[in-house]
Formats: C-alpha cells, structure tokens, sequence
C-alpha cells in the first residue's frame, strides 16, 4: 500500500474503532511525596484481534498491551498505544483522513499543543490548571458529540 492508503485505512480504524483525548495521570512525587496530576496526549485501539493493530505499531511505533480475563486468564483483546509527542506527531499526520474523531484531533492540536506545552517535567501549578481545564473541555465536546450523532 501507498503511504497515504495507509494513513487513510489508519484514520478509518481509528475513527471507527479508536480514542483520541488526553489522559490523566495521578502520581506521587519521589522527592516529598506530594500527588499531582499529570495530562498527556493519548491514541489507543482496542481489538480482539492483533494483526490490524500490529500494523498501527510499524505505521507509527506505540506499544501493544494484551488484556487478560479475570477468571480464565485468556486474552481479552489486545490495546495499541501510543502518547505524548508520538501521539501528536500521528494526531497530525491522519488529520486530514479523520471524519468522526476530526474535531478531537483539531482542538488537541489547535488549543493543547499550541496552547499547553507538551513536553515533560515538573509543570507549574498554572500549567497543571490549564491541562486539567482542556482535559474536561474535550471530555464536553466527545459527550455532545455523541448526543448529536
């Protein structure tokens, strides 16, 4: 396949099958043992199967996790991964493919990118605010979506 097929079929499988947001990540600090929250850029895909999710994997990187039954131990399905920077980096590549999730990838490149650093480290108090602010404002958005759909 063709590089734009791929980001094309990639776009539709994400769109269909896919979430595109931020995360939340609660942590305890090492140094003084203060929580604090983290946001970051997420892409993710669910599937029984693993063969389209592989293909994500040599598209773009990321990881695979599997997730496992409870009570028989037998694979669930299996989650392609990938945050942060790599998560941008993708977000803007299928950008113009994405019809259902479009407008997520939008606000997180127009306003959390542009807006809000991306980059790690300790973030200022502000910083955490804005994220935190952004992070419900797509949670808004993905729910009236859904409503109107």
């Amino acid at each position: 396949m063709s590089r734009e097929t791929d980001l094309a079929w990639a776009a539709g499988f994400i769109d269909g099958e896919g979430f595109i947001g931020t995360r939340r990540h609660c942590y305890t600090s090492k140094r003084n043992g203060e929580r604090r929250d983290r946001f970051s850029v997420v892409m993710a895909v669910s599937q029984k199967r693993i063969e389209p999710l592989n293909k994500l994997k040599d598209l773009f990187g990321g990881t695979i996790g599997i997730k496992y039954n409870d009570k028989s131990k037998a694979v669930s399905f299996y989650e392609w991964r990938t945050n942060s920077k790599n998560a941008v980096k993708v977000l803007r590549l299928l950008l113009p493919y994405l019809i259902l999730k479009n407008l997520e990838a939008e606000l997180i490149l127009n306003e959390f990118v542009s807006q809000i650093s991306i980059v790690g480290g300790k973030h200022t108090i502000e910083e955490i605010k804005l994220r935190e602010e952004f992070h419900f404002k797509l949670i808004r958005v993905r729910r009236e979506a859904s409503l109107n759909a």
